[in-house]
């Protein structure tokens, strides 16, 4: 008889669980189409997820690394279903080498504190394929800890949490509770993404002050409303207007969305795509901007189970998963898909972690007067690197006092 084993995926976390069950640089070829595909990932992920209320903030990047570990022990239908809803559309060896090369050109962004790191945890004893473990170590430099489940589960719960919590700086203290982890608990993938950014031009915290912020047609709430004129790379069509605020040493920046209509962003989100999203992007241009920006702070939980069976991943969390790339003498299958992630911007800097015009007056010079960029709305944002497009956070601004 065979052994029942759960395999669990832990994200900014993001990590995946298994179970058992009977049954190079920003040049390299394998970084421009891994993006491609991470950011296509990210747009669908995001499509699901808006169907939650309020605010909404996930890192796509740990998501797409952390179940990229996963797909390297996938296999047979698993593998094809895995692909297709990750969309991955290079063989093995390529995307793995992608992921290494995105996590080292990404741990090494001046200016800013951006790391990335993998880890996991493993059930002691359990026979898992040394070709699997040498992709998880050398590739994506992922840190081992192995427990018996059984007997230490507070000790591999409390050594988990603190590696999570040193990766994130504090900012996430737990991703997994001791009662979670059993002797059919085999293995438990995770990704940790913090990234901590001033301004390239911070706000003047002085000219901080309440404003209203609208809730579409429903009301509004008095936000903390941050203000500065600049030059940035600016983009507007009748439905929105783009905004790049990049972060000291300008490798990564913030890209901010804002419908025209102060309840349009469900418009917005129906049909941003990474084609119009590149598109947006290529067409923005140095102008002088006036902003109106609410400082704003979230933290997000989601189960991702349901979500990326909806997506089209269903083997995997079944008595039909083959990850016999991970362990050849019992099946595995996912148990749990969990991401954790936190973000907070304020005047001088964004911090986010994954496991984010009354009363002024801008002066009149004689010249055409500034763009106006006023956020007193619901919009959409996302945190991306400059140099590959790589979309490492995303989400959404519906109450900044929330």
């Amino acid at each position: 008889m065979s052994m029942y084993k759960n395999l669990t995926l832990l994200g900014i976390l993001t990590g995946v669980m298994f179970a058992s069950v009977p049954v190079k640089s920003e040049t390299t070829n394998a970084i421009p189409e891994l993006v491609q595909e991470n950011n296509a990932f990210a747009l669908e992920l995001y499509g699901k997820l808006k169907s939650k209320e309020g605010n909404l903030f996930f890192s796509p990047y740990s998501v797409s690394t952390c179940l990229g570990m996963a797909y390297a022990g996938a296999r047979g239908e698993t593998e094809k279903q895995m692909a297709k809803t990750l969309h991955f559309s290079t063989n093995q060896a390529a995307l793995h080498t992608g992921f290494g090369e995105l996590q080292k050109e990404l741990n090494k962004k001046p200016g800013v504190t951006l790391k990335v790191a993998n880890a996991l945890l493993a059930q002691k004893g359990m026979p898992f394929s040394k070709e699997f473990l040498d992709c998880l170590n050398k590739t994506y430099q992922a840190d081992a800890m192995r427990f018996d489940f059984g007997t230490q589960a507070q000790l591999a719960s409390d050594e988990l949490n603190g590696w999570v919590a040193k990766k994130t700086e504090g900012r996430i203290q737990t991703i997994l509770q001791p009662e979670a982890l059993d002797r059919a608990v085999a293995l438990v993938l995770v990704n940790a993404v913090y990234f901590k950014g001033a301004w390239a031009t911070p706000f003047s915290k002085e000219v901080t002050m309440p404003n209203p912020f609208y809730f579409g047609k429903k009301g509004s709430v008095t936000a903390q409303m941050m203000y500065q004129q600049e030059h940035f790379d600016y983009y507007e069509n009748p439905k929105l207007k783009a905004l790049k605020l990049p972060y000291a040493g300008r490798k990564l920046s913030m890209v901010i969305l804002l419908p025209s209509a102060r309840d349009g962003l469900p418009d917005l989100e129906s049909f941003i795509t990474t084609q119009s999203l590149s598109s947006w992007i290529s067409q923005m241009h140095d102008q002088e901007v006036a902003i109106q920006l609410p400082k704003f702070k979230m933290d997000e939980e989601f189960d991702l189970n349901s979500t990326l069976g909806e997506m089209g991943l269903h083997d995997a969390f079944c008595s039909k998963a083959d990850f016999r790339g991970m362990m050849s003498s019992g099946e595995l299958h996912l148990s749990k898909v969990l991401h954790k992630s936190f973000v907070e911007v304020n005047e001088t800097e964004t911090e986010a972690a994954a496991v984010t015009m009354a009363g002024v007056a801008f002066g009149n010079t004689g010249k055409p007067g500034p763009k106006g960029f006023f956020a007193d709305h619901p919009f959409l944002f996302v945190i991306r690197d400059n140099g590959t497009g790589s979309i490492l956070f995303m989400g959404r601004v519906m109450d900044p006092m929330k």
